[in-house]
């Protein structure tokens, strides 16, 4: 993926140690998140700095993980892969040899079965440089470009022979003939690195680097994100059969290099499914609290479609059917984005904190299909729409008759910045009323203090003809409702709408604005139907 793309760089990249260090003025800026549509990532702080600084996107790729705990030689480190490389935080290390990247080149290798000690050995050849360390040439293309770039260690233009091994590492082979994506090219090796020629590119896009991250990575972890030291799995109960695959074909995969593909077909009282199992990681569980939601994208053929299940180590599961969250296309992915809290039933909500299992399930009721699965993820869009959220969880409260839907999207029309917005579809008639909102009962202290704070605001845009009510309501049960009026939401512009906090009162007396138990959009027969998109709410 975006091989052809790959330009030469001479931007400054770190091989073994980040040597540039931002500007104070700048380290605010490099503590938000930077996001990428096409993968559905973002990097901030140390990671984005690192990256930014550089060579960005022409030398690291795109992000294909979040940030996240994997054991790396048996340790456990900050990570993040990208396209190309592994970004690795040390925080034990000082500044500026806190950030390292993953001797990539002798992964690869090793993971395809190839001893690079094995590789033929040179002697010193004209015009090249000879490392006598691996016995192996730089000549020619891969040469110039590999005294061209390097880490910057000294302000100069030009680069010098620290600052290239700094960056790809000593030569592991001489340069070979290999095989790439059907296609034969000649490449060479490196500690770091893997150099492709590319003659039909003019100069200096002749070399390119390797999809090194991209290869290296587990095929699994390319499906989900944040397996982490989850085990797959996979059961069968008869009468019916489950085929799963992970699998590089184009069809099947959306951002990485692999997909799951989930082939079904069950009857009478058959089932059976494909899921992930943290039983045996570190702590018997993965730790979901910090997120939102569960994502992924789906693609293929499922008439009647399937279960999305989360089982914590107390045993209570609950599953969800993914027709009431997703129609299924075998034209295009589309994105299921399901909230944590909705996989409860009346006996509680599953544990976020403490998951054993996330799965992937079919009955009889589901019948026969087979569906593509990508770029598996639990995500935070309420901190992107609401970055003052802290410990606040959302809610949603429903009474019929009529309809209402609340969902994190990623769709531009209902996003103002960052990579998420809220979108609310409401239609209320009789005595029914719903809404959405967010709740700090389980944060520490249970509420949230806004008393240093005068104004509630937030972007809005959609129809509304009758408007909508904002809500804040005290640990002491007291609530008072807002109105937004249609004459601040417009259709097709974003409008900004400010709340003076002072006007949460009324006859009984404001609102405790520093013991606030929950904030929220509310909907009843007076606002009729429509939607809204939401996003940026924050405390000013």
């Amino acid at each position: 993926m975006y091989r052809r793309s790959l330009c030469v760089f001479t931007a400054l990249l770190g091989a073994t140690m980040f040597l540039a260090v931002l500007p104070p003025a700048n380290l605010q800026a490099q503590s938000e998140r930077r996001c990428f549509a096409e993968t559905g990532h973002c990097i901030e702080g140390r990671v984005r700095e690192f990256w930014e600084q550089n060579g960005g996107l022409p030398v690291f790729g795109l992000p294909t993980s979040p940030q996240q705990e994997e054991q790396i030689e048996g340790q456990a480190f900050q990570i993040q892969w990208f396209e190309r490389n592994r970004l690795e935080l040390h925080p034990e290390n000082p500044r500026p040899y806190d950030v390292l990247l993953g001797r990539l080149g002798v992964d690869r290798l090793s993971q395809i079965g190839i001893d690079w000690l094995q590789f033929p050995r040179s002697e010193p050849a004209q015009g090249c440089r000879f490392f006598s360390e691996t016995g192996h040439n730089i000549c020619g293309a891969f040469l110039q470009f590999w005294r061209a770039n390097g880490l910057e260690f000294d302000d100069s233009r030009d680069k010098s022979e620290v600052e290239n091994l700094a960056l790809f590492g000593l030569p592991l082979s001489d340069a070979r003939t290999e095989t790439i994506d059907g296609q034969e090219y000649t490449v060479q090796w490196f500690e770091r690195a893997r150099f492709e020629l590319h003659p039909e590119n003019q100069p200096p896009y002749d070399v390119l680097l390797g999809l090194l991250g991209n290869e290296t990575r587990p095929s699994l972890h390319d499906v989900f994100a944040q397996v982490g030291d989850g085990e797959p799995f996979d059961f069968v109960n008869q009468p019916g059969t489950l085929d799963t695959e992970i699998t590089g074909e184009d069809a099947c995969r959306r951002s990485g290099q692999y997909g799951l593909r989930l082939t079904y077909g069950f009857t009478e009282a058959g089932n059976g499914g494909w899921g992930v199992a943290w039983n045996s990681a570190p702590g018997g569980s993965f730790d979901a609290s910090p997120f939102d939601v569960l994502s992924f994208w789906v693609r293929g053929t499922a008439p009647n479609g399937f279960q999305i299940g989360l089982r914590d180590t107390n045993e209570r599961e609950v599953k969800i059917e993914s027709r009431d969250v997703v129609t299924v296309s075998s034209d295009e992915w589309r994105k299921v984005n399901i909230p944590l809290n909705k996989f409860a039933d009346a006996n509680g909500v599953v544990n976020p904190a403490r998951i054993s299992n996330m799965n992937i399930g079919f009955n009889a009721s589901h019948g026969s299909g087979s569906i593509c699965v990508a770029d598996i993820a639990f995500e935070a869009p309420l901190a992107d729409i609401f970055p003052q959220v802290g410990g606040g969880q959302t809610f949603e409260f429903f009474n019929p008759p009529s309809s209402f839907s609340a969902q994190f999207v990623a769709d531009q029309a209902c996003r103002h910045t960052g990579q998420y917005g809220l979108r609310i579809d409401y239609s209320f008639t009789g005595d029914g009323f719903g809404g959405w909102g967010v709740q700090w009962s389980n944060a520490p202290g249970g509420s949230l203090d806004a008393s240093r704070f005068n104004t509630l605001t937030f972007w809005v845009k959609g129809t509304a003809p009758q408007g909508f009510d904002v809500g804040l309501k005290d640990t002491n049960e007291r609530e008072v409702k807002v109105g937004v009026e249609s004459a601040q939401i417009a259709n097709n512009d974003w409008q900004k709408v400010m709340v003076s906090l002072s006007r949460f009162a009324d006859g009984g007396g404001p609102v405790n604005t520093a013991a606030v138990r929950n904030l929220n959009f509310g909907f009843n027969a007076s606002h009729g139907t429509g939607f809204i998109c939401i996003d940026e709410i924050a405390l000013e």
